[in-house]
């Protein structure tokens, strides 16, 4: 009987520590002056570009014209160049508002690990104002990852990064939203495993002022006006509400947070606290980047002996963020030491290109060299090229064309179960930054494999032997039996005389 009381106190400590134990937060605020305190590391980075992206938005509910948002009763708030270079929604209920509606495909926006990334946006459910007396509206930029929004309370949006194919990547990555104003605000979904805001900021008139607000959100119906309507939200982020004013709002400095997500998608709730909003993605990060570990892989696993390959490997060189916090690098390169069994025809099979597919080869001093019979790939940014903010925030891809030498002995190469030939392969980038400090990071090794055909062992043709055997065979026990035969008669006609 005790033993069932106790069970029962127990399991009613359960069920109430939610009620006492709040959720750690994900959001990190940082003083002032402290960003080099925060690093983000684990390998979120990822490669956003802007430059080649294409977007392929849903039809439902669209506006294509000017004219066609004025049949609609739609009230934009500023209409220079957004029709051209957006797609537009408009709202009739919040029924409108579902990912199989309203939904925005952009097409190679980056790259992670030498992959491309499309990043599909999709209105998972919205909150219309009471009392306006136009359509509500949700337009996505197509020049930049801007969402801009008339007449709703919130909207709740999901970020889902897939291939071509349209199939999930399992992408760990970052992205900062800037022009968080006044009464608006982030509600941090599932996915985002990190966000860090400041938490005061300097305006271009050199004051300081309190920048955002943790787990608070404004309530609907509340305004900049009503503070007594602020309540406490978990992970939700919030522009400041203290000391703004019309004349001075266009001094202050971009509200902004930086999101770490992963799984390969996020969602997030944007509350506009007023009528209109706006708010842009961007991979621009608050805090430093730990360096990334570079990516290596082959285009074939299987190869002969006599065939070219290609070994690729992806590195990540994060933007240099807006304080600097993060210094620039003074020395950059590639190595590679390839096994004693391969070969590099010459220079120009090493070849190094962008996240944009730029080649910038040229970029490099780039050499080939000899070490205890193993060819060495080394490929050494030019320093002019580190001064450059073109350098910084792509994804590199070092590309090696390599090829099995003529007439090499394999066979330390040979697996555990004789079937094939096992090649590995690894590489290091080097970085040095310009206070000094050196780091060297090796990719992950990866194996090309060439088969080991089966020997084909003659087997002699034995059924003609067989048959002159059994003849043979045939003819010696019917002798041996017509001898014995013989014998046994005599031997009777002996006895019988």
């Amino acid at each position: 009987m005790k033993r069932g009381k106790y069970f029962l106190l127990i399991a009613f400590a359960i069920l109430i520590m939610p009620i006492f134990v709040k959720a750690k937060s994900v959001i990190t605020v940082i003083e002032q002056g402290k960003e080099s305190d925060y690093k983000i590391t684990n390998n979120y980075g990822w490669t956003f570009n802007f430059k080649n992206t294409t977007t392929t938005p849903s039809t439902y509910h669209i506006i294509n014209t000017k004219e066609e948002a004025q049949q609609h009763n739609i009230t934009i708030a500023s209409e220079e160049g957004y029709y051209d270079g957006s797609k537009n929604y408009y709202i009739e209920s919040n029924s409108d508002c579902s990912p199989d509606k309203i939904n925005i495909l952009y097409k190679n926006v980056g790259m992670y690990q030498g992959k491309t990334v499309n990043l599909k946006i999709s209105v998972r459910s919205c909150d219309k104002y009471d009392g306006i007396n136009y359509t509500p509206n949700i337009g996505f930029s197509t020049v930049a990852m801007q969402v801009v929004i008339n007449g709703l309370y919130s909207v709740d949006l999901d970020y889902e990064f897939i291939n071509d194919a349209g199939e999930p990547i399992d992408i760990k990555g970052y992205g900062t939203f800037t022009d968080l104003d006044v009464t608006q605000a982030f509600k941090m979904g599932n996915g985002i495993d990190k966000a860090f805001i400041y938490e005061k900021y300097t305006t271009t008139a050199g004051e300081l002022k309190n920048h955002l607000f943790k787990d608070k959100l404004i309530k609907k119906g509340g305004s900049i006006n009503n503070p007594q309507d602020i309540q406490n939200v978990e992970n939700a982020i919030q522009s400041s509400i203290e000391e703004v004013t019309e004349e001075t709002i266009e001094k202050y400095k971009y509200a902004w947070s930086t999101v770490l997500f992963s799984g390969g998608k996020f969602n997030l709730t944007y509350y506009l606290g007023s009528e209109r909003g706006m708010y842009v993605f961007t991979p621009d990060s608050l805090v430093p980047f730990a360096i990334e570990d570079p990516v290596k892989s082959v285009n074939k696993e299987t190869i002969s002996k006599n065939e070219e390959y290609v070994y690729t490997t992806s590195h990540r060189v994060p933007y240099i963020n807006l304080d600097g916090s993060n210094s620039s690098y003074t020395a950059y390169s590639f190595n590679d030491v390839l096994e004693p069994c391969l070969n590099v025809k010459d220079v120009s099979k090493v070849v190094i290109k962008n996240d944009e597919g730029t080649d910038v080869t040229k970029n490099f001093d780039i050499k080939l060299s000899e070490n205890n019979g193993s060819v060495v790939v080394d490929a050494v940014s030019k320093s002019d090229f580190l001064t450059k903010d073109e350098f910084y925030g792509h994804e590199y891809e070092f590309i090696i064309t390599a090829y099995v030498k003529d007439n090499y002995d394999l066979s330390k190469y040979l697996s555990s179960d004789k079937t094939k030939y096992v090649i590995p392969n690894q590489a290091k980038i080097s970085i040095t930054d310009n206070a000094g400090v050196s780091v060297n990071k090796d990719t992950n090794q990866v194996f090309v494999y060439i088969p080991i055909p089966k020997e084909v062992v003659p087997t002699p043709n034995t059924g003609k032997y067989t048959s002159i055997a059994l003849i043979v065979g045939g003819i010696l026990i019917i002798a041996i039996a017509i001898i014995t035969l013989v014998i046994y008669k005599k031997k009777s006609i002996k006895k019988a005389d």
